[in-house]
Parts: C-alpha cells; structure tokens; sequence
C-alpha cells in the first residue's frame, strides 16, 4: 500500500526488492504464506517472472518463464482469494494454473528483457507512500550472476510500464493457451530491451 508524497516522477528503473530479511517482522508471516503458495512446485532459478500483489480484494497472481530439458514452458497462476497480512504463513490457498509450451526464441527474449530491467536497481529519490495501487515484483536468473530482482509500484509510464504490459499480455495468452499478437508484441519486447540496455 503506497502513496507518493515525492512531487518528483517516479524513476524508469526498478528499485530494490528487500525480501524477506529486511522486511518488517508485521509482514514476515505473510511474505512466507505469499511465497509458499504462489510459488509451490516452481524452480526458484526463473528465466523471467513477475508477481503481481494488489492493494485491496483482488488476488495476487504471476506470471513465470521457466526451462527444463531444453524446453520452454509459460505459467499464469492466479491465487483463488487474497492473502492478507492476518493469514498464517502455514494456511493454504488454492490457485488456479494455467500452462502452456512457449516458444524458444521468445522466451529467450523475454529472459533477456527481464534481465536487463532486474539488473537496472536504484533507489527512488524521495519516499512515496500509497492508499491503493499494485506492486510488481520482477526476477531473472542468469548461470554466474544467480537470480536479480526489482519491484516498482503502479508505474505511470515508460519503459517500466512498458514491462507490466508485458506481463500482463503473458498473463492473457496463458490464460488462452496461445500467443496472440505475437508479431507486435516481438516489436514491443525488442524496443524494451534497447531502452534498458542503453540507459
């Protein structure tokens, strides 16, 4: 829950995501429930994932880009209810999956896109604080580098909205087992990655 108070615009970049060391011991238990039921049975070294935790009612869901034997696989889960900081980090709460193959070449491009932006961290200038919004969490994986990871709340523009776009798109097509506007899309994805790469 965010609010901006900074009269400055948000960043282009990501900004660091504490995890679960840093976070306030209010929301430990439910950093835990979130992380043990969004993300059961999938490889902690992702290609690209984002997970995406609205403010108010609405279920936190994400969206992972993962390799095994060669083969790219795209998952949408989206949680059946919201978890809230009073649930318990052991209750468990039902998800819907849904999954599909996912092309090599996009894929890879995808990991490229989700690299570059997790690997473009800053700190915010000032302190924004929020009522209603929704926070996005980014990670990508790389042999030698491990796994790098941002967040950004609610962007208003940019590159960065540009990624939640992406995601949200990968959300749609899991949901319909098929990579609609794929062309367009491919445009979207390889513009991003130039803006990341060049600043």
């Amino acid at each position: 829950m965010i609010m901006n108070l900074s009269t400055k615009a948000q960043i282009d970049n990501l900004e660091p995501e504490e995890g679960f060391l840093s976070c306030h011991p209010t929301f430990e238990e439910y950093y835990i429930t979130l992380k043990n039921n969004l993300l059961e049975n999938l490889p902690y070294y992702t290609d690209a994932r984002a997970i995406v935790i609205p403010s108010f009612g609405k279920p936190q869901y994400l969206v992972s880009i993962d390799s095994k034997d060669g083969l790219s696989y795209l998952t949408y889960r989206i949680l059946k209810e919201q978890i809230g900081i009073k649930n318990k980090k052991n209750d468990k709460i039902e998800y819907r999956e849904y999954k599909m193959k996912l092309d090599t070449t996009l894929a890879n491009r995808l990991h490229d896109l989700f690299f570059l932006a997790t690997s473009k961290v800053r700190y915010p200038e000032g302190p924004y604080f929020g009522t209603d919004g929704i926070t996005y969490t980014f990670m990508s994986s790389k042999q030698f580098y491990g796994t790098r990871s941002g967040k950004i709340w609610s962007p208003e523009g940019g590159r960065l909205l540009g990624l939640v776009q992406i995601t949200d798109w990968l959300a749609k097509c899991a949901k319909e087992k098929e990579i609609t506007d794929k062309d367009k899309m491919v445009v979207t994805i390889n513009e991003l990655i130039e803006k990341f790469r060049n600043n």
